[in-house]
């Protein structure tokens, strides 16, 4: 999506009954992939710092804000009120959310990253619902590798004795 395309960029994530679906919305486009659960072969997710980043410039952020309001000047602590108010507004959503994530899926031609995971606990309640779903459907296709190998039709016919 590239920098400027982050900020507008929604990305959502499906689960159907035998594959994900990975929607990306680019303004005016849609980009879709679909991984099959049999196809997946490592899904995983990684703490990053940002939370912590975050937490940190939303809380300086209001601090100047907060010291607008000793100002004596109406008008200019209304508009430090309305600051401190929008900073400690995202300051309490990002909290609450919890910690943040990379969550990444690679089956045998690539590794995605999945942007719609991107806190802790949604990690986790995903890895809870879908990791049973790509152990049945693995489970599957490794009852079909152990199936009795093939008898050549065209070979020599080896259960009976020849014949002189």
């Amino acid at each position: 999506m590239g920098f400027f395309g982050s900020g507008f960029a929604v990305s959502r994530l499906y689960i159907a009954a035998t594959h994900l679906l990975c929607v990306d919305i680019l303004f005016f486009s849609e980009r879709c992939k679909r991984y099959h659960f049999e196809n997946i072969e490592a899904l995983w997710y990684t703490p990053t710092k940002s939370w912590h980043f975050f937490t940190v410039f939303w809380a300086l952020v209001a601090i100047p804000g907060a010291l607008g309001l000793f100002i004596p000047d109406i008008a200019a602590r209304v508009i430090f009120g309305i600051w401190v108010i929008i900073a400690i507004g995202f300051l309490v959503i990002n909290i609450t959310r919890g910690p943040s994530c990379r969550c990444h899926i690679r089956t045998a031609a690539h590794i995605d990253e999945l942007p719609s995971i991107n806190r802790l606990a949604l990690a986790e309640r995903f890895f809870t619902r879908v990791g049973p779903l790509i152990e049945a459907a693995q489970a599957d296709v490794a009852t079909m590798a152990e199936a009795p190998p093939l008898v050549a039709a065209d070979g020599p016919d080896t259960t009976r004795p020849a014949q002189e």
